[in-house]
């Protein structure tokens, strides 16, 4: 924001990128005028009991990843393929559109070879690393998130709000600033059926983003 000189902003995000949002909105309150958040509701806790298991199982995470990509390149797909591999990977499924949009952006061509491909994204991604903090220690942080916020949630994803996501749930259930809408879908709806997502995005953005 400051290399663009945005004195605030409106943020939208999905999943992982919702919660980076959060944590901005409740770390600096006054830079966040609006937050729209796409099915997540923030970091998982974590126990007081289970912190040792969690920050060994993240180390032990780290360096197989790392002993896997040390020495060697990338390996490289056909589009096709590159498709196939992203839709295979994905907990929701993709519709073959929503993969291709994901995969145009997703990939790079190789030195060399225009009919292969190698994925841009930092693997490091694929890594847990969100905050090792109880709930208690979340909510010091996103009890300050002062803005209006909308949660989309997907409806096929409920069960995460009553199990590891309870606790969020119920905090934000309870903000004065907050509303939550559900939607029909999985994960990836606002890819496969974005129309399901914008008409919430867009009566948010007139009632609380207007110049």
């Amino acid at each position: 924001m400051d290399h663009f000189a945005w004195p605030e902003l409106a943020y939208l995000g999905h999943s992982f990128g919702g919660q980076l949002g959060s944590w901005l909105a409740g770390v600096y309150p006054e830079r966040v005028r609006c937050l729209i958040v796409l099915d997540t509701m923030g970091p998982r806790s974590v126990d007081m009991g289970d912190t040792l298991a969690a920050v060994r199982s993240r180390i032990d995470a780290a360096q197989s990843l790392h002993r896997r990509q040390c020495g060697r390149k990338p390996p490289s797909y056909t589009f096709v393929e590159a498709v196939g591999k992203m839709m295979a990977g994905r907990p929701s499924r993709l519709t073959d559109e929503s993969a291709r949009i994901l995969a145009g952006r997703a990939l790079v061509r190789v030195d060399g070879d225009d009919d292969k491909y190698t994925f841009a994204s930092d693997q490091r991604l694929k890594l847990a690393f969100y905050p090792l903090m109880t709930f208690d220690q979340q909510k010091q942080i996103l009890g300050t998130i002062a803005c209006p916020v909308v949660f989309v949630l997907a409806d096929e994803n409920c069960g995460r709000y009553s199990t590891y996501l309870k606790d969020a749930y119920e905090f934000y259930s309870k903000r004065p600033n907050v509303t939550i809408r559900v939607v029909s879908g999985d994960h990836d709806v606002h890819l496969n059926y974005p129309d399901r997502v914008f008409k919430h995005v867009a009566d948010f953005l007139q009632e609380h983003y207007k110049n």
